[in-house]
């Protein structure tokens, strides 16, 4: 495989990969969104209709609990630093 064939390769791969994130993550915003401006819910309804969110969201994914971002970017890193992976901030 030549190497402009490999980079082509690698971008569509990433783009792929970054478009599935960016539709899961706009899913589970939607969801959450959804669930604190619902006029049908009281307080407590809102929050709970979050953590059921939050729970299908562990379920999905296996994860028992979530970690805090700076601890997660910290085992990625090796440090507390910002993420390597860190997107541009929305113009």
């Amino acid at each position: 495989m030549s190497n402009q064939a490999a980079q082509t390769l690698l971008t569509a791969v990433a783009c792929e990969t970054a478009t599935a994130v960016d539709i899961a993550v706009e899913s589970w915003m939607a969801d959450i969104e959804n669930a604190i401006t619902d006029p049908h819910l009281t307080s407590l309804g809102r929050l709970h209709a979050v953590q059921d969110a939050l729970q299908r969201y562990k379920d999905l994914t296996g994860k028992a609990s979530l970690v805090r971002r700076r601890a997660a970017v910290s085992q990625l890193t090796g440090t507390a630093t910002e993420s390597p992976c860190a997107l541009p901030a929305a113009v």
